[in-house]
């Protein structure tokens, strides 16, 4: 029976390269670590790398092997795959990828987002150029799941957003909103949010008369007509406002009418 510090420890070395990996891991079920070289957490809009935190883990019920060679770093598979529409997510811009139905003769799910053959293959030789992949066979004292748990919770990488608590997890799920929205609607908003700069000189524009507000794209909740709901930083809700500008995952919106006081 392996501790929680011995198999963390394999999930940090040996490492092996993602195109050179299928040979080096095990047919039976485990954990697999994703880690990635200060080029790639910079790529991904992550900052400078922490000493041995792998970007993701995940665990495999069936074979290591089948799990994360074949769907996670297969063409075609970002549907299927949450670590692929996390890295899809993050690699938007630098990559220029357009998210899409993962089905798209009967779209739907649009949270499962998948790509075109061409953004996958561009995926896949990123990930594969960049990532490299560590493992630890399940020796069956738990069940895999209650470990994978003990070891998210220890290490809390950057692309898990589920049994994690970490300051990258807010971001993560913001750009795969924008990749979902994508999908939904046909319209690419580029993440992260555009720099301030340019929300001030689109502010500068709107009339003076009109109260003006900057809300980032994760607050607002579209429901696909020109109307819609929103919720500012303070909290208070907006019922009322036409669209001025969409810059960069950010809103700059017009306010008609004062939001309601909190006391109302």
């Amino acid at each position: 029976m392996s501790t929680l510090d011995e198999q963390i420890a394999q999930l940090q070395s040996p490492r092996f390269p993602l195109r050179d990996s299928l040979p080096a891991l095990s047919a039976k079920p485990g954990l697999y670590a994703i880690h990635g070289s200060r080029d790639a957490w910079a790529e991904l809009g992550l900052g400078d790398p922490v000493e041995n935190l792998p970007l993701y883990v995940g665990k495999a019920e069936d074979s290591l092997v089948a799990r994360d060679l074949k769907t996670h770093f297969g063409n075609g598979r970002t549907g299927s795959s949450t670590v692929r529409r996390s890295f899809a997510a993050l690699l938007h811009d630098d990559l220029d990828l357009s998210a899409m139905p993962r089905n798209p003769a009967k779209p739907g799910y649009f949270s499962s987002y998948g790509l075109s053959p061409a953004d996958d293959l561009k995926l896949t030789r990123w990930m594969r150029d960049r990532l490299e992949i560590a493992a630890w066979v399940w020796d069956r004292s738990r069940t895999l799941g209650a470990i994978e748990r003990d070891v998210l919770s220890r290490l809390n990488p950057p692309i898990n957003i589920l049994g994690v608590q970490h300051r990258w997890k807010k971001h993560v799920r913001h750009c795969r909103r924008l990749m979902a929205d994508h999908a939904r609607h046909g319209v690419t908003t580029s993440c992260p949010a555009s720099p301030v700069r340019q929300i001030l000189l689109e502010l500068m524009r709107i009339t003076t008369h009109s109260i003006s507000v900057s809300v980032s794209a994760m607050d607002v909740v579209s429901d696909g007509r020109r109307r819609r709901r929103a919720v500012d930083r303070t909290g208070e809700s907006i019922t009322d406002y036409g669209v001025r500008s969409e810059v960069d995952g950010w809103a700059i919106i017009v306010v008609d009418a004062k939001p309601p006081s909190r006391d109302s």
